[in-house]
């Protein structure tokens, strides 16, 4: 987790949905987790309103985004996180 990440999200069902969207992110980019994309590459905050919005830390991933719009929605559910990312 960042240090931004770590100010606002405590909780462990915070931290889950965190993992969780970092996950689908990467999955979303078409890498997965590894020498392509790390979890510190990304990192999930909240908006005014309390969206999570995705903030790209990577200057190449960044650019490589920089015309798409990426949308990400997060839940809890049963002890579980879930996650989903789309980018268009």
């Amino acid at each position: 987790m960042t240090s931004n990440e770590q100010k606002i999200h405590i909780k462990t069902a915070s931290i889950a949905g965190i993992w969780a969207s970092k996950e689908a992110f990467s999955k979303a980019i078409g890498s997965g987790i590894g020498s392509e994309f790390s979890f510190l590459d990304i990192e999930i905050l909240k908006n005014s309103k309390g969206k999570p919005i995705i903030n790209i830390l990577n200057n190449n991933l960044k650019e490589k985004l920089s015309n798409k719009q990426i949308d990400i929605s997060i839940t809890h559910d049963g002890g579980f996180a879930i996650s989903a990312v789309i980018i268009i």
